[in-house]
């Protein structure tokens, strides 16, 4: 794990908002609403004098929620500001699931 990566989980432990770096592992029940989920998905290399100078990874991260949560999505973006990263965000509602994903995407360096 980068300590990029590193960073984001000890923001959300700090927090106190449950977060795994894609899934929870299976033999643990998932935690109760809200909670967070990360991972990457891609990233870009910068070259220079014939040799990669500067990678970035693309960042996803995913805030799960029963109920609509302005307070927990505004402490979601206090975290990734904090982290002077620059996000996207979208929403959607799971019915099968019964809970909201917020969407967060960024990039980080690598």
């Amino acid at each position: 794990m980068t300590t990029e990566l590193k960073a984001i989980k000890d923001a959300f432990d700090e927090a106190k908002i449950p977060y795994a770096y894609n899934v929870f592992p299976t033999d643990a029940s998932s935690p109760a609403l809200p909670y967070c989920t990360g991972f990457v998905t891609g990233g870009q290399t910068t070259p220079a004098d014939n040799e990669n100078y500067f990678d970035t990874m693309n960042v996803t991260v995913i805030l799960f929620t029963k109920t609509k949560d302005p307070v927990t999505e505004d402490i979601v973006k206090n975290i990734l500001k904090s982290l002077d990263v620059i996000y996207t965000w979208d929403e959607s509602y799971s019915t099968d699931e019964q809970m909201y994903a917020i969407t967060y995407t960024f990039q980080m360096n690598a």
